[in-house]
């Protein structure tokens, strides 16, 4: 006979209900109801507490093998539960060890590229015929404001003064700084 049958028998005997016996030893008529149904089992001073009221020896009972089953599932959710926490924790600090996040510092570089390729653009555009190649270099404060440009043209003959003027203009309106912040340099081949 099982613990929880033990329970039952002696209660019946006694003619108590589960609530009954619930308020005589001042716990829930759940906990009752658990004990009689091997989900759980009666221990410190309420093992004591039902021994007494119920007149029943249970110091040499074995604990049903339902309930050492029902530990054992709990006790084994709770590990795979942790070992889930740990993966997902170790899936995080991978992640972010190893892919490169965006940060302001990518995000200003990647816009100073954007600009200085506008600004290519728009020299080229000046004088589509004789340039070859142009490469622009900006330098920005740190509140973003531009301080200068230096532009190297790569050009087939020499930069008339009039695609010069126009290459101020062009990238000082697009920038917004004055003539004497662009520096062009010019090479022929």
């Amino acid at each position: 006979m099982t613990l929880g049958e033990q329970i039952r028998k002696a209660r019946e005997e006694k003619n108590y209900s589960q609530e009954e016996l619930a308020s005589r030893l001042e716990i829930s008529r759940q906990a009752i109801s658990k004990w009689e149904n091997g989900t759980a089992i009666p221990k410190g001073i309420n093992r004591e507490m039902l021994k007494q009221e119920l007149g029943i020896s249970l110091s040499d009972v074995e604990e049903d093998s339902t309930v050492k089953k029902v530990n054992l599932i709990g006790m084994a959710g709770w590990i795979v539960a942790g070992i889930l926490a740990i993966c997902f924790v170790i899936s995080l600090i991978y992640i972010k060890t190893r892919l490169p996040l965006a940060d302001n510092s990518n995000d200003s570089r990647i816009a100073k590229m954007k600009i200085e390729a506008e600004v290519s653009r728009e020299v080229v555009n000046c004088d589509v015929d004789n340039i070859d190649k142009v490469s622009a270099n900006l330098a920005i404060a740190d509140d973003g404001t531009f301080l200068c440009v230096s532009i190297l043209i790569k050009c087939q003959n020499e930069l008339s003064e009039e695609t010069k003027q126009l290459i101020y203009e062009k990238v000082g309106k697009l920038l917004q700084i004055e003539k004497k912040d662009i520096y062009i340099f010019a090479e022929t081949e």
